[in-house]
């Protein structure tokens, strides 16, 4: 497989990608937001910190388009703009991975938490 096809593969996941944590992102704002005064302050935190890493993925799956984009446009072969576009994509794969499993992580404790809760009021 040439590097063409693989660079335009990379924009086009990329953005697709981008696309998916900008909709994440919107699910974690949603609910922040919603919460009521009396969830406790580490929840809070916990979406913020989440909120943190979608934005900054999202930033780099921007950053990814450009720079495949930047290849297609002027440099088919240039190694540098060729391998920075993977290492790009991996990261925001990686950001993706990592706040989805912070989130389900804190959702599974939270039900944890939630069960205990009931059990130790009956």
């Amino acid at each position: 497989m040439n590097h063409q096809d693989v660079v335009t593969a990379l924009l086009g996941a990329s953005a697709t990608l981008a696309g998916l944590l900008l909709v994440f992102l919107g699910f974690i704002l949603t609910a922040s937001g919603t919460l009521d005064e009396d969830v406790p302050v580490a929840v809070h935190r916990t979406l913020q910190r989440v909120s943190l890493v979608l934005l900054i993925a999202f930033a780099i799956g921007l950053l990814s388009v450009a720079i495949s984009t930047a290849w297609l446009v002027t440099a088919p072969g240039d190694e540098p703009l060729y391998d920075t576009a993977l290492s790009l994509f991996a990261l925001q794969i990686m950001g993706l991975a990592g706040a989805t499993g912070w989130t389900v992580r804190g959702l599974l404790w939270a039900g944890r938490r939630h069960g205990e809760m009931a059990n130790s009021r009956s």
